[in-house]
């Protein structure tokens, strides 16, 4: 009974010294392909369609830069600071764009990605980044709610949601808020 435990004790011992360090999954700065810029919430996200494994997006952006398990069906590839592709089960689900996906403190630590923190992402209606308040209401004819720091609409297949930062050196007038992030998740 003693040799059965110690031999199924060695065995995992052994299986977990070969397992995939965590450090493996994500990567320092390489050379990373350039992606599309066009986020298109009803189709794909960069080019990638929803519904793409991990595996898959690794593959042809290169590793992410970091790698947070969310709950224990989603998780987060982050490439370079300010983009977090967004799974569940490990599909791609989502997409969250902001300034910086960690808080401020921490993305100052991190090295700056030249393809990803450069990115001028665009959704497929004409929205990106800087999108004044204003030119956000006519795209969308109005659709979205009257809050004037986010803003939320859905598609035929995925709900989007627009941060907005008050610029205060352009004063108090809607042209002042302009988009500074977005989350994009399939429905």
């Amino acid at each position: 009974m003693k040799e059965t435990i110690f031999l199924v004790g060695f065995l995992a011992l052994a299986g977990f010294g070969r397992a995939q360090d965590i450090k493996d999954m994500v990567k320092g700065q390489l050379d990373t392909p350039m992606p599309s810029r066009i986020i298109d919430p009803d189709e794909h996200i960069f080019g990638m369609a929803f519904g793409t494994k991990e595996a898959e997006i690794a593959k042809t952006f290169g590793k992410p830069d970091g790698y947070i398990r969310l709950s224990g069906t989603e998780s987060c590839m982050i490439y370079g600071k300010a983009i977090a592709l967004l799974f569940e089960n490990g599909k791609l689900h989502g997409v969250r764009v902001t300034h910086s996906v960690v808080d401020w403190k921490l993305s100052q630590r991190m090295i700056a990605n030249a393809v990803f923190d450069n990115l001028a992402w665009k959704l497929s209606n004409g929205i990106q980044a800087e999108t004044p308040l204003p030119e956000v209401r006519k795209i969308l004819d109005g659709r979205p709610s009257r809050d004037k720091h986010s803003r939320v609409y859905t598609t035929d297949k995925a709900i989007v949601s627009l941060d907005f930062s008050h610029y205060t050196n352009e004063g108090d007038a809607d042209d002042a808020y302009k988009v500074c992030g977005i989350t994009v998740e399939a429905k």
